[in-house]
Order: C-alpha cells, then structure tokens, then sequence
C-alpha cells in the first residue's frame, strides 16, 4: 500500500510540475532569433560531427540539386549539403568545402496536402545558398528523401514529424537487469522502422546487469517478437560486449538512428562505439538532434 501511494504521489508531482513549466514558458516573451542563435553550441565545441562526404548522396537527390541550381538566381551561391545537426532550430550543415549554420528561407516552409509543415531533419540533403563573406547560409530547398522516419503529433491535428531522414537502419535499444523488456516498446518502434524502409536491429544494452538465466529469457523473447529477419544483439557497454556487432550494422557510408526510451543506454552505447564520452548520460537532455561519425575498425 505504501508504495502505490508513492507512486501516485511522485506521478501527480510529475503532473504538476510539467504544469508549471507550461504557464513559465507561456508567461515568458519569446527568444529572438538572434537570442537562440547565440545560445547553440559553436563549431569548436562540437565533436565527431560528420564530414560531407560521409553522407553519400544519390543520384536522385544529384538531380535534384541540379535542376533547382538552374532555376535558382545566383546559381553560383548553391551548395550541395547535408544537415548533420539541430541546435534550436538552427541547421549545422557540412558541405564539401565547408560546415556551417543555416536558417530557412523566406517562404521556404510548404505545405503538403494541409497543414503538413516540410522542414529540414537531420540527414536531409539540402541546397543551401551561401553569399560571399557569410558565416551561416540559408537553406532553399530539401531534397528528395530516400527514407524518412516519422512519427504522428498533435493527436487530432495528424502532423507528421521527421526526426531523420535518408536512414539506412534503426537501432531499436533496450535496457536489461530493469524487469522484463518492455515488448511492447520494440514492437512500437519496429513498425515505425519498417514503415520508412529502414533495416530494424534490436539491441539489448547493459547485459552486465542481468544473470544468464534472465539474459537469456528476455533474449528468447525478442526474438519471438521481431522474428528471424531481424537482428538482435545484446550489448554491455560496461564490458565491451556485442559493440563490434552493432558496428557492423552501420558500415562506411550508411547512416543509422538510435530510438530508445530514456535511460535504456543509448547515450552510454554511442560513448562506447566511439571511443570517448561524447554525450551526456544518466539524465535527460534538452533536445538536441545530431549526427555523428563512428570511428573505422582495421
């Protein structure tokens, strides 16, 4: 009984305060553009951010950009780019010569078929105007998308939000050593992996906190799930298990999402891949979308 009362209360705590932080931003004036822009982090503070030509672009998108540079005024401005990071609605977009911030357009936000807004998500390739002697450039156009994960907001308004394009694979994580998996989780983020043509690929984090007999429960059950075209990989970053094994799933030149609940381990599984702590972990983050390059294995 006492702990169904602290669990109802720690809930309606939760309630009331996301309530509160709701009426603290309704009552504060709005940042400008230049207050936002001098808020994100400086390209010096960045690291592992991927080079343009890490991010491969079709031939599709190649036309693309070519057809809009010969209508475009000023063609010789246009750059080919791909958006590798966003900081507060800002745009860090690497070209081949360069990387810099971006803002959008004038005009640029269209609608498709209602209210849908077409934005730039991380991994678009875009066309990116940028004037002689300018530090940021402006993004006139996005180009065609190979894949687009996306997910459904605004309950009944329907719209759509890209949270990262031209994907190749999706790393669907889950915690062990916390309770069973949270199937229904994997089964949720498999369908929206599948729906953009991705390659789903479940990984099982922090292996190191379950006995064998556990592991090899929760593992036989998400295997049932997501079949035998699926790959499922258990991982412990703590120990350096199954690392070499999601690394294979995202060779040179591809590009892959990690999706996971917070605290299931996807901040410590990229610190791990890469080297080096790069993000965060043990908390949750204001909302930073990024892309970033894991290191080559001879």
């Amino acid at each position: 009984m006492g702990k169904a009362k602290a669990k109802a209360k720690k809930k309606t705590t939760g309630a009331r305060a996301k309530r509160d932080r709701r009426r603290k931003l309704a009552t504060e004036p709005p940042a400008s553009a230049e207050e936002l822009l001098a808020s994100v982090p400086g390209l010096d503070a960045l690291q592992d951010v991927p080079a343009f030509d890490d991010l491969p672009v079709d031939e599709a998108q190649q036309a693309a950009f070519d057809d809009f540079c010969a209508h475009a005024e000023e063609p010789e401005q246009m750059q080919l780019g791909a958006v590798v990071r966003l900081d507060r609605g800002f745009p860090l977009v690497a070209t081949a010569d360069d990387t810099f911030r971006a803002e959008h357009a004038v005009g640029f936000a269209k609608s498709r078929g209602g209210d849908e807004v077409l934005l730039p998500a991380v991994g678009d390739r875009v066309a990116v105007r940028r004037a002689p002697g300018h530090d940021m450039g402006v993004i006139e156009c996005v180009l065609p998308r190979r894949t687009s994960f996306e997910r459904w907001r605004g309950r009944a308004r329907g719209e759509r939000q890209v949270l990262c394009s031209n994907v190749d694979s999706v790393l669907i994580v889950q915690a062990l050593g916390a309770g069973e998996v949270l199937l229904d989780r994997v089964a949720r983020s498999l369908v929206l992996a599948l729906d953009c043509d991705a390659e789903p690929v479940v990984v099982l984090t922090k292996a190191d906190r379950c006995d064998a007999e556990e592991l090899e429960r929760d593992l036989d059950r998400a295997r049932r799930l997501v079949g035998p075209d699926v790959r499922v990989i258990v991982t412990s970053s703590a120990e350096g298990r199954g690392l070499d094994e999601v690394r294979a799933c995202v060779p040179a030149g591809s590009c892959a999402m990690i999706l996971g609940e917070s605290g299931a381990g996807k901040s410590t599984l990229l610190n791990a891949l890469l080297g080096h702590d790069t993000l965060a972990t043990g908390g949750v983050r204001e909302r930073d979308d990024q892309a970033v390059t894991l290191p080559s294995r001879a």
